[in-house]
């Protein structure tokens, strides 16, 4: 017995002799690893040098651009991108972040992205605990909803509404009826609102009757109105509105649009197909100021006959025409008339149509047929036809097989 302890004493003995030469070996590396801990803790990073007004301004040139007022494609805040991303990185960047007050104005909300467990009350927070970052700066509003989510949300989003009007530029909902009716009874006032897009995409049951919503809103000068919106729902005229969007819009309504606001300049829609419109038996409405028109993919052209357009500088067509009705409204609209887009094919179109468009500096076609070109570049000899389009100095040609690389020329 005495014999098997010795023989385990021994061995310890060896176990503890090779740990003991082990820590000798380790000692310099530990020391060289304080060394280089040392050093590298005293370096100072070029960016942590800056003054926070440059970090800031460099984290607002990093924010994600503003998508068009009517564009559906928002980017719901993520931790990979800015602004939240900066909360992440380190202390001093998280500071500056939370206090730079424009990188909180612009709130896109997508409720389809938030956790099924989220009530009301954690979404309200949420959108608080943003625009609360943003001081007193002006605020850019959007929200989408999605197919399923009943009335989550309303709630959240109207107090939202309701508690921000006064810092309101810009406010786009994608949303239910529910939603709207939540705030139905509010009345603003929304005193620097310049931008409203309206989309209601799940439509369910009536209209929302809240024309009274943003009535008071004295600055309002852009509008977009789409997928079951149209503009008569949602406001009375503003002597303020410069533009005006609006998808599958009733004859009715366009015209209501151009008649109504006296200082109305852009409008982009695509008017529904309606048989029982008669124009001749309205009066001809006049847009006084009025300078750039597009008429979107599936827009029906019967009301061009009860149009005056003689400020109009910019017309766009996406879609085929009647020959009669526009050649008449050109007659009416296109002395001041400086550039023409035709981003589909026109087949009742000829050379003869620039004889009413003799100002234009700006052309834009889609394909043709041959002949059609045949002719145009053979009036568009200056020495033979120096009265041909004798303002024009850009000339564009678009057509199925090179839409994203259009050919220009310069005249």
């Amino acid at each position: 017995m005495s014999s098997f302890n010795a023989d385990l004493r021994a061995r310890l003995a060896e176990v503890n002799a090779s740990i003991a030469e082990l820590h000798l070996r380790l000692k310099p590396l530990e020391d060289a690893r304080k060394q280089l801990q040392s050093e590298l803790d005293g370096i100072v990073y070029p960016v942590a040098t800056l003054p926070p007004e440059i970090t800031s301004n460099i984290f607002l040139r990093c924010l994600p651009p503003s998508p068009e007022l009517s564009s559906p494609v928002k980017a719901h805040p993520s931790m990979f991108t800015a602004p939240l991303l900066f909360l992440q990185v380190c202390r001093m960047w998280r500071n500056i972040a939370l206090s730079t007050p424009r990188l909180w104005v612009d709130l896109h909300v997508n409720l389809g992205e938030f956790p099924h467990e989220m009530d009301e009350d954690d979404l309200e927070k949420c959108i608080r605990d943003w625009f609360g970052r943003a001081g007193t700066c002006p605020l850019s509003f959007s929200v989408r909803g999605y197919m399923s989510m009943d009335a989550f949300g309303s709630d959240a989003i109207g107090a939202i509404i309701r508690h921000h009007a006064p810092q309101l530029q810009t406010i786009c909902l994608q949303l239910r009826t529910a939603h709207f009716e939540a705030i139905e009874d509010f009345t603003g006032p929304f005193p620097i609102l310049e931008k409203l897009a309206v989309a209601l995409p799940f439509l369910d049951g009536e209209c929302p009757a809240i024309s009274q919503l943003f009535s008071d809103a004295p600055r309002l000068s852009q509008v977009s109105f789409s997928e079951n919106a149209i503009p008569s729902m949602f406001y009375p005229s503003h002597d303020t509105l410069v533009k005006v969007a609006c998808e599958s819009c009733p004859a009715d309504d366009f015209l209501w649009a151009v008649k109504s606001h006296p200082i109305l300049a852009e409008i982009a829609c695509s008017v529904e197909p309606d048989p029982m419109f008669v124009y001749s038996h309205i009066d001809v409405i006049t847009g006084s100021h009025l300078h750039t028109l597009h008429f979107m993919p599936g827009c029906s052209l019967h009301i061009l006959p009860a149009l005056r357009l003689p400020a109009l500088r910019h017309l766009r067509l996406s879609v085929d025409i009647d020959e009669n009705n526009f050649l008449a409204f050109l007659a009416h609209s296109s002395t001041s008339l400086r550039s023409f887009s035709a981003e589909s094919e026109i087949t009742t179109f000829t050379v003869d149509w620039f004889a009413v468009m003799p100002e234009l500096t700006q052309l834009e076609l889609y394909q043709q047929g041959d002949y059609f070109f045949l002719d145009f570049f053979a009036m568009l000899n200056r020495a033979q036809n120096p009265r041909f389009l004798p303002h024009l100095r850009s000339l564009t040609f678009r057509s199925s097989t090179f839409r994203s690389t259009p050919l220009n020329f310069k005249v």
